[in-house]
């Protein structure tokens, strides 16, 4: 899941989505789904497969709906087409393949993170924040993965759109 919080709750979204509200300025992004907030443009994609699937139970601490659907990937491409591939932030939980085999923890590239791949190499974007693998690193000047840091969101000084 990929929550933001709010310090305004007075904010501008631009764009209709599937949105949904945790507490007074915490919400929840869903996937797939472009969001306009305070004149900063995301693009949210929650889901990854669980590492250690196999030791658990399926339906009581492990899920299939953990990696999104050919449905859900679907709508995350009809609505980056619709911006035209450009927004300022990437908000996912995992990572774009090449990202993944970086991180090298012997972490699996799959279908997804190759799904998430192919929107990196089209989508214009400043930033990519990602989460999943328990750690704060900043991989390059573009991809950081988050785990227990807080850091706020700005817009970039050059806009992607």
């Amino acid at each position: 899941m990929i929550f933001i919080e709010i310090k305004r709750f007075i904010c501008h979204i631009k764009i209709l989505m599937i949105i949904y509200i945790i507490q007074n300025s915490i919400f929840h992004l869903m996937r797939g789904e472009i969001f306009d907030l305070d004149g900063i443009r995301f693009f949210t994609m929650g889901g990854a497969a669980s590492t250690d699937r196999d030791r658990r139970k399926e339906g009581f601490d492990w899920f299939p709906e953990e990696v999104p659907s050919q449905e859900e990937c679907d709508h995350a491409w009809n609505n980056l087409e619709r911006v035209g591939w450009k927004v300022d932030l990437v908000l996912t939980h995992t990572a774009p393949t090449r990202l993944v085999q970086k991180i090298g923890r012997g972490d699996r590239a799959d279908h997804f993170t190759d799904f998430l791949q192919e929107i990196s190499e089209k989508l214009v974007y400043s930033h990519w924040y990602f989460g999943h693998f328990h750690d704060d690193v900043q991989l390059d000047e573009r991809h950081t993965l988050l785990y227990q840091k807080i850091i706020p969101v700005q817009k970039a000084e050059s806009n992607v759109f």
